[in-house]
């Protein structure tokens, strides 16, 4: 879970960041619990409360406290977060990477850009990203260890990815859409189109099937074990 404090007194744009935000999460099966504050004084003061956060988005233009001037305060604090100021001016990014920005977004941004600035810091802000992911289940959500998961087979839009206890868990999505949510684990590769595996629960790679830990011989569609093995032997080369 990564808890994320946007601030911005302009409701129309917090409301949009919140919408991009909760899609975000959405699709990289990662849970963001978002709180929006009007008002850099609220947020402050619900920091002094002791709440904790691993992202802040800060508007630089407020009524009573720039965003820079919150930013100061928290670095003042020994607050080392992450912070992505959000903005209609260039004129203060000196000052934003100053205070140790990690992102400076011009109003009004793209949805590409605000995912790709949120790309390139959500590892670091959630190391759990790597170890598990967030799927829904049978309409519930649930959170899944990626070193559980022996492999995935597709059935149109249904993914059924098998656990190392047996269990088979049943997700209503495309290949493609899995694989994404998968893949910044490095431990997964698409062979074929209906079989996604975890390359540390391979025991045995032959031309024309993959025997994982649990004894299930996969598959190997004609022309994927070339990249398959190449793929296999440069993960363990580099472990």
């Amino acid at each position: 879970m990564l808890r994320i404090a946007v601030c911005d007194d302009e409701q129309s744009h917090l409301h949009d960041v919140k919408c991009m935000l909760d899609e975000y999460g959405a699709t990289h099966g990662i849970e963001l619990v978002v709180s929006i504050f009007s008002l850099p004084f609220d947020l402050a003061e619900c920091m002094e409360a002791g709440v904790e956060f691993g992202l802040y988005l800060l508007d630089v233009y407020m009524p009573g406290m720039t965003g820079i001037t919150l930013a100061q305060q928290l670095r003042r604090s020994g607050i080392n977060t992450p912070i992505i100021f959000l903005t209609t001016s260039k004129e203060h990014a000196l000052e934003a990477f100053g205070v140790g920005a990690v992102g400076y977004l011009l109003k009004p941004f793209e949805r590409k850009d605000f995912f790709k600035t949120l790309d390139s810091i959500i590892d670091r802000c959630e190391p759990e990203r790597r170890r598990s992911i967030l799927l829904k289940v049978n309409n519930e959500m649930r959170r899944v260890a990626v070193r559980e998961i022996l492999y995935c087979e597709a059935n149109k839009n249904i993914q059924q990815i098998t656990l190392a206890n047996g269990e088979v868990l049943q997700v209503r999505m495309t290949v493609s859409e899995l694989f994404a949510i998968l893949s910044p684990s490095k431990n997964f590769i698409r062979c074929g189109a209906a079989y996604i595996l975890n390359l540390t629960k391979i025991r045995r790679l032959k031309p024309k099937s993959a025997l994982l830990t649990n004894d299930t011989e996969i598959p190997i569609p004609r022309g994927a074990y070339a990249e398959l093995k190449t793929a296999y032997y440069d993960f363990f080369c580099e472990r």
